[in-house]
């Protein structure tokens, strides 16, 4: 691998962030997916809160990092990518549905597969594949028409007083739900978002000021896991080092915690269905998550932080998503549909 001694700092960075995201998802067990689960099938807020401080957290610093001139949102290729509307809309709506299938997000199958589990080694594979092949293989001609830029500029000329309204929507968000929590006794969930939002946060100034090779970015788990992979495979230099690293860092971090608390445990199909649902759900986050640019981390926390309109779109294809997702888990929807007996 070539400009190896040049990648030392960011992929050290990545690790460290993601060791540490790792250990605080296979600790607290979290999943945004069932987070959502939790609303949709029981109207309960608790996990989702944890979304909501991480993601409210990270806008407001994220605002200020660009209100400061810390950090050039203008050269974030994850602004860029959320102008393209149509591609936020498909990509999100698979996504969604992907990590209903796949029983998990993007961040929780890397912590699955640390702990053991060999389903969640066929979903990073199959994700892992089709998001590279989605973003810069085979499949990229045929999803470039949804690649078409359709939204507005956001900070080409970041309005000032709409990214200062957006932060103290943030600060008041964060606020309620931290009051919220420390009402109904959700410290831990309190600290989860504080953690995961802070990371974020890290991960632009890192990527920022911090090495000037790279282009702002921050944390996401679905394209940079397929990057991760194919770097492992033949030494490919992945476009965002510290990404790479972060997702590696998750493996590492969630593993260490599992083997410590005595949790690590080998996990495999219970049958043939169990693994077509994997699979599948693998194949719709990759292609999902390589044409939204992002997972529910990549977008619903990295990419709301810059408040670009099609980020928000993203999000909610996401939530839409994984609500279809459900429906069909519980036989309310079929797809493909059922034929009909010529005898009925």
């Amino acid at each position: 691998m070539e400009g190896g001694s040049g990648l030392l700092g960011p992929v050290a960075a990545g690790l460290g962030i993601g060791m540490a995201v790792g250990v605080m998802l296979e600790r607290s067990r979290y999943c945004t997916m069932g987070a959502l689960t939790d609303l949709f099938l029981f109207g309960s807020w608790r996990r989702l809160r944890v979304w909501l401080v991480a993601a409210a957290m990270a806008i407001a610093g994220t605002s200020a990092f660009s209100l400061l001139g810390i950090v050039d949102l203008d050269r974030s290729p994850v602004v860029d990518a959320a102008r393209a509307w149509p591609a936020m809309g498909v990509g999100g709506l698979l996504f969604g549905i992907g990590m209903v299938l796949a029983g998990g997000c993007a961040s929780r199958s890397l912590v699955r597969f640390a702990t053991g589990s060999m389903k969640s080694l066929v979903v990073l594979l199959l994700m892992s594949i089709f998001a590279i092949s989605v973003t810069q293989g085979p499949l990229s001609r045929l999803v470039a028409p949804l690649l078409h830029p359709g939204l507005p500029e956001w900070t080409g000329s970041h309005p000032l007083v709409m990214t200062t309204l957006g932060a103290v929507g943030a600060i008041a968000l964060g606020i309620a739900c931290i009051s919220r929590q420390r009402v109904r006794g959700e410290r831990a969930g309190m600290w989860l978002g504080i953690g995961l939002g802070a990371a974020c946060l890290a991960g632009w100034l890192l990527t920022g000021p911090g090495f000037a090779g790279e282009a702002p970015r921050s944390l996401d788990f679905a394209a940079p896991t397929g990057f991760l992979l194919l770097s492992f495979i033949d030494g490919t230099l992945p476009p965002s080092p510290l990404l790479a690293g972060a997702a590696a860092g998750v493996l590492a971090g969630a593993a260490i915690s599992a083997v410590a608390s005595g949790s690590f445990a080998i996990e495999t199909f219970s049958d043939r269905g169990d693994m077509l649902r994997h699979a599948s759900g693998g194949v719709l986050m990759g292609i999902g998550g390589g044409l939204a640019f992002g997972c529910t981390v990549g977008q619903g926390i990295t990419g709301l932080s810059t408040l670009a309109p099609g980020s928000f779109l993203a999000v909610a294809a996401m939530v839409a998503g994984c609500r279809l997702g459900l429906l069909h888990l519980e036989g309310r929807i079929r797809w493909p549909a059922r034929s009909r007996n010529p005898a009925d």
